[in-house]
């Protein structure tokens, strides 16, 4: 008994590679795992030893989560918050936006509806917009009408009448014409349409204000 005692004591504190080296630690560990897999302590230490055991377990985890609690940081959460230049570098970034831009143009784009967003933008770049615009700025003495800022930047909106709306009724009457093939006939046509530029039917904004009755800046009514 006495031999035995020395030959554990000799053992106490030394980890599996230091009794019995690095790759037979190894197999000893794998063999183990598969041995002891879906087995619970009961039937491997008996009920009285294994209820010690897990109370030792349970004073040692107390006040931290387990282990297997955490989560795996992945690759999304390691890339979270970071731009395109910070992934990819500035060359590669440009040229994944500018795919991305292409990619959603045209047909493809989010709003398109019918072929009547290109139509929208070609009215809305038209002088007659950027002076309808003045116009509704310079009767509203350049002041926000729903919080009366006087400073910032201000944009005009269509009020009774969205712009959808108008444009609606406007290819109804010309309903002749095609919206992909006459296009710039359409345009040419929406300069004399006389609804598009009443300034009565128009109100200054704010950012703030026009956001707020949900009117999107881009791609939306105005």
């Amino acid at each position: 008994m006495k031999l035995c005692k020395r030959k554990v004591s000799t053992l106490k504190d030394r980890t599996y590679e230091d009794i019995y080296g690095i790759e037979k630690a190894m197999s000893l560990k794998a063999l183990r795992s598969v041995s002891r897999k879906g087995i619970s302590y009961d039937v491997l230490y008996g009920v009285e030893k294994a209820g010690r055991l897990k109370d030792t377990h349970s004073k040692a985890l107390k006040g931290r989560s387990a282990p297997w609690m955490h989560k795996r940081k992945g690759k999304s959460t390691l890339l979270k918050n970071k731009t395109y230049e910070e992934i990819y570098g500035v060359k590669k970034a440009l040229e994944l936006k500018a795919e991305q831009r292409r990619a959603r143009k045209g047909i493809n784009a989010p709003n398109y509806k019918d072929g009547r967003t290109p139509l929208r933008e070609l009215i809305w770049r038209l002088p007659e917009s950027k002076a309808w615009q003045l116009a509704v700025f310079k009767r509203d003495n350049y002041t926000c009408q729903e919080c009366y800022q006087n400073w910032g930047k201000r944009e005009a909106h269509h009020n009774n009448k969205t712009f959808s709306i108008l444009l609606s009724e406007f290819l109804n009457v010309y309903n002749q014409y095609n919206l992909t093939g006459d296009k710039e006939i359409l345009v040419r046509l929406a300069v004399l349409w006389k609804p598009f530029w009443d300034v009565d039917n128009g109100v200054t904004l704010c950012v703030k204000c026009h956001r707020s009755i949900k009117i999107p800046i881009k791609g939306g009514d105005r």
